[in-house]
């Protein structure tokens, strides 16, 4: 199974650098190999909220990719829950400074683990953090 990140998410479905390169990783990979987790679904919103407070996006654009994120997450293999377990699996990966984590994707590299998934990221510092943990 393959965990999409948010950061591959944003880039599919918003006009970034990576965004031919994330769409095409999305529709090369097949619907049921693919999972997120409500998470994702909340950091993907907020990022869309950024992009419309620093005019990087319209607010219809907004709506349009968060549509489309939607039907996307719909689609695809699985939508993981977030338990208490993983906020302490999370919280105890943050807590190594040779990891350089942030909360959040301290708690997707945690499902990532707890799951067995192989993790799909744009993200350098978590793909490192996902490299060092095995």
């Amino acid at each position: 199974m393959l965990y999409l990140d948010t950061s591959i998410l944003v880039s599919a479905m918003t006009s970034e650098s990576e965004t031919e390169r994330s769409q095409r990783r999305l529709a090369e990979t097949p619907l049921a190999e693919m999972a997120v987790s409500v998470w994702t679904r909340t950091e993907f919103a907020s990022a869309l909220s950024i992009k419309v407070r620093t005019g990087q996006i319209s607010l219809e654009q907004s709506r349009q990719s968060q549509a489309l994120c939607d039907e996307f997450v719909g689609a695809i293999g699985a939508v993981w829950s977030v338990e208490d377990r993983h906020f302490a699996a999370a919280a105890d990966l943050a807590s190594q400074p040779e990891l350089s984590l942030k909360a959040g994707d301290a708690l997707h590299l945690a499902l990532v683990l707890d799951h067995g998934a192989t993790l799909v990221t744009l993200d350098e510092r978590l793909a490192r953090a996902a490299e060092a943990v095995g």
